[in-house]
């Protein structure tokens, strides 16, 4: 099965969608490719590496993230730290106080 099905059927990304998470797969940081390459050959889709505090696992147990979304949030961790952390607090302080 491609990519492009695969997030689709299994996902439930819709075309544009998977188009758009194909092409950023596509240049993806060298630090995070190897997980993709072991998804692809395996489906498994846990991960604990950390990068800047923040792991697969954390993102989507933590904020709920599927795997692709982790993946890519990941990707923008490490290629702009500055930006992209005080998101992911914000987002971690909102579902706490969602589950109070």
């Amino acid at each position: 099965m491609e990519m492009k099905e695969i997030l689709m059927k299994e996902y439930n990304y819709p075309d544009y969608g998977a188009d758009i998470i194909i092409k950023e797969l596509s240049s993806l940081n060298p630090q995070v490719t190897p997980i993709l390459e072991r998804w692809k050959e395996t489906r498994n889709e846990e991960d604990g590496q950390l990068f800047h505090d923040w792991s697969i696992n954390l993102l989507r147990e933590e904020l709920g993230y599927n795997f692709f979304g982790a993946l890519l949030t990941l990707d923008c961790v490490i290629k702009d730290p500055d930006e992209t952390l005080p998101f992911l607090e914000k987002d971690k302080y909102i579902i706490a106080k969602n589950n109070e």
